[in-house]
């Protein structure tokens, strides 16, 4: 978290808050932030907000709800996990047009509406750029997850977890616009390559939050250094 805070705010020109080892109540009141006119972190229209999960996950497969697992998470009862139903809500009413969730952890991929299967796109540079331009306008509620509705691995020895590894890699190598999708194109084969060695495949997802509002629009990461 604390690298991913350093290249956003170097390299892309971000206002950053990083919360380690947050409580529920914690975590959800810096979410309620960027809903509250007077908190200081209120966004405009035009504002995008990428939020960044790293921590233990799980699935209530009765349900098929995924939820996040706070620093005072009980494994045995789920009063302090926070649902992605209620992320999810809470990401619809934040005024920011894009608004971009990055979750690495397990059984992530509950967030999305689909499987998470993607197509690279083959246009031209000049086509593509109207594409961007055309997302850039619309509102966004996108999620790039670690894996789909099954475990992740944690690290491969490093530093960070896979996922993060792959992400830093592209952002701090990054000197073009980046679209949430051509993000996802440069990590998914790195990341799958990488958990097969560790015995733990995992398929990164790339897709529309359900139900938080997505209206066809596109985050952007646009390099400032």
């Amino acid at each position: 978290a604390e690298a991913l805070d350093d290249v956003l705010r170097t390299r892309y020109g971000f206002k950053t808050r990083v919360l380690v080892d947050a409580s529920r109540a914690e975590i959800l009141n810096a979410l309620n932030d960027y809903t509250r006119p007077k908190s200081g972190w209120t966004l405009a229209e035009d504002d995008k907000l990428l939020i960044y999960y790293a921590g233990h996950g799980e699935l209530d497969r009765t349900s098929n709800r995924g939820y996040w697992l706070p620093v005072n998470a009980q494994r045995d009862s789920n009063t302090e996990w926070i649902s992605d139903d209620m992320i999810s809500s809470t990401l619809n009413i934040i005024p920011a047009r894009h608004v971009m969730v990055v979750a690495d952890t397990c059984y992530a991929g509950t967030l999305t509406r689909s499987t998470g299967v993607t197509y690279r796109s083959s246009a031209d540079e000049a086509a593509q750029m109207k594409v961007l331009v055309y997302k850039a306008r619309n509102r966004s509620r996108t999620v790039l997850a670690a894996g789909g509705d099954s475990p992740v691995a944690d690290s491969a020895g490093g530093d960070h977890s896979i996922f993060a590894e792959a992400i830093l890699a592209v952002l701090a190598k990054n000197d073009r616009v980046l679209d949430g999708q051509a993000l996802y194109n440069a990590i998914y084969d790195d990341v799958r390559r990488q958990s097969e060695k560790l015995g733990l495949p995992q398929d990164p997802r790339y897709d529309q939050i359900r139900g938080a509002g997505h209206r066809n629009g596109e985050f952007l990461f646009i390099p400032s250094a």
